[in-house]
């Protein structure tokens, strides 16, 4: 039987991931879906590098996702940013409000044309 991996689940963790691994994660091709739930980050940077590195996401459930600080950036010329590609995009009790550092993600070049739902 050949099963295919689909879908990651990263519950009540911290999202600090170093080089090696976002490299292993981009490597997983079947990888459709990433639900993040009670899940935190150090920085936008490690945020948008650790879900930008699964090139072939469809969706993104978020649910009660931290970030600290508020410093962010635009990715739109971002070369990591480019594959970026899901279409939907789910964001749940994550009390983080309109100038919290998570909408720049949307600001990934390519998402303009592929996302269908927020």
């Amino acid at each position: 039987m050949n099963l295919r991996l689909r879908a990651i689940l990263i519950s009540s963790a911290g999202l600090s991931l170093r080089p090696h691994t976002r490299s292993a994660l981009s490597s997983l091709q079947t990888i459709t879906a990433l639900l993040l739930s009670r899940a935190h980050s150090l920085s936008f940077s490690e945020f948008a590098r650790m879900v930008c590195a699964l090139q072939t996401l469809c969706k993104v459930a978020l649910f009660e996702v931290t970030i600290n600080g508020s410093r962010s950036y635009n990715l739109k010329n971002v070369r990591f940013a480019r594959a970026l590609h899901i279409k939907e995009l789910y964001v749940q009790y994550c009390a983080f409000g309109d100038r919290h550092p998570f909408w720049n993600l949307l600001t990934a070049p390519s998402l303009s044309k592929s996302l269908e739902s927020i």
